[in-house]
């Protein structure tokens, strides 16, 4: 429901359980770990962060930082799909009974079509070769994703891009003073023009990895963006309509310097200002890993509890 904060000091926790409220208090302090959209929405909920997004809500602003919940980002989403001329593809392995199969083949054995996630394809590429490093990740996947085509009933192919260097930032904001009640999300996608512009880069680099000699035997027509979607007023209207979140979500308690106005986190994952109270997830990410996000917030964990002993055993 929110942590408790005294004289400056996270001094407990306000939680539900069997439709009553409880509340405990730390031996030593507070480790927040709810992921990159409830750690904000706790904080804010705990009178922590913005005012302006706290007082109106009608809860009392316990510590002013006004980052909590800004630097919203996560990787935005295009795929390229393409039918294939030969029955090869994943199709069958979605419906029943082979389903059925795989499942039971999982469960018994943790073998089969199922034990994978069928994207073992992969690279990662710059969108500018002036870039620093990769900004763009591709998988493939033997499957047509997009449910608007042919009602799953299409052998094909997907290239899936996820945008690995995005720019554009939102933020995370209270709906209510209710912990129940979702927060709203603003991506903000594609506001930084740069973004877009990668996109469209990494749309055709796609459709170039398509027509290699490579997918002569098996590639049939582009089912998306389609081959009429050529000139780049056309690839950023398609890429506005059907871009998608990757959910890699980060950044909203960013770590950063001192008197860097959105930091919220120090080194130590201390939040700034308090005593007590630390956040140790993927919400501390000033900018999200160009790659996915399981193996950074296992190291943010293991990273924490190393703190965490280092200190208690100085």
């Amino acid at each position: 429901v929110k942590i408790l904060v005294e004289d400056g000091r996270a001094s407990g926790v306000v939680y539900r359980d069997g439709g009553g409220q409880h509340m405990v208090s730390p031996a030593r302090e507070v480790l927040l770990c709810c992921g990159t959209i409830a750690s904000a929405q706790l904080l804010m909920l705990s009178g922590i962060g913005d005012p302006e997004q706290i007082v109106p809500h009608g809860i009392a602003l316990r510590h002013e930082l006004p980052g909590v919940g800004k630097n919203l980002h996560t990787h935005p989403a295009i795929r390229v799909g393409h039918e294939t001329t030969q029955p090869v593809s994943l199709l069958p392995w979605t419906k029943p009974p082979r389903k059925w199969v795989a499942g039971v083949e999982w469960l018994l054995k943790r073998t089969g079509m199922a034990a994978t996630n069928h994207m073992d394809a992969g690279l990662w590429f710059k969108t500018d070769p002036a870039l620093p490093y990769a900004d763009a990740q591709i998988t493939f996947t033997p499957l047509v994703l997009d449910a608007g085509y042919g009602d799953g009933e299409i052998h094909g192919f997907d290239i899936y891009l996820e945008l690995v260097g995005v720019r554009s930032r939102g933020a995370v904001t209270l709906r209510s003073a209710e912990p129940s009640d979702r927060p709203v999300l603003r991506f903000n996608f594609l506001t930084d023009e740069r973004d877009l512009v990668a996109f469209r880069k990494s749309t055709r680099i796609m459709r170039e990895i398509a027509a290699q000699p490579a997918f002569d035997a098996w590639r049939g027509r582009e089912l998306y963006p389609g081959t009429e979607t050529q000139s780049d007023d056309a690839i950023d209207a398609w890429i506005r309509k059907t871009a998608n979140i990757s959910h890699h979500i980060a950044g909203t308690c960013r770590m950063g310097a001192p008197d860097h106005p959105d930091t919220v986190v120090g080194p130590d994952l201390k939040v700034r200002g308090l005593d007590g109270l630390r956040v140790a997830d993927n919400s501390i990410m000033p900018f999200v890993s160009n790659g996915n996000t399981h193996a950074p917030a296992i190291m943010i964990g293991e990273k924490a509890s190393d703190i965490i002993r280092g200190e208690r055993n100085a």
